[in-house]
């Protein structure tokens, strides 16, 4: 799947807008961040306040990347560090893991977290 196509629940969303609010430099008006990405004002406007949460990976990598300069790893391990915090994931082996093995596909890191998930949703159902 390409990035352009990858999809982020609302939850991981929230976390990448926080990111965001704090990436945006203080009195910097979104009408710059929106000359750089191509997104209307209103559009990032509803995002900084949480009134919209995107699901495309393809809006956050052009709002890091052309509105704040950030480089594709870097706004990659963003949107891993969100999906791990999302997933509860704390043990710091396993978190180490996701963000620093440079040979571990982005599918692989994705299973990883996909399988951790549902352990944690077995383990509720068995305490419900």
């Amino acid at each position: 799947m390409s990035n352009k196509d990858q999809r982020i629940s609302k939850q991981v969303g929230k976390i990448i807008i926080k990111q965001i609010k704090k990436n945006l430099p203080i009195g910097t008006p979104l009408k710059q961040i929106a000359k750089k990405t191509g997104y209307t004002e209103a559009y990032l406007s509803q995002i900084t306040n949480f009134a919209r949460v995107p699901e495309k990976y393809e809006v956050y990598e052009k709002i890091f990347h052309k509105g704040f300069g950030l480089k594709k790893k870097d706004i990659e391990d963003l949107i891993m560090e969100a999906k791990i915090t999302e997933a509860g994931i704390a043990d710091p082996a396993i978190t180490l893991m996701l963000k620093e093995i440079p040979s571990m596909s982005k599918d692989e890191k994705q299973s990883i977290i996909d399988a951790f998930e549902l352990v944690k949703l077995r383990r509720a159902k068995k305490l419900a």
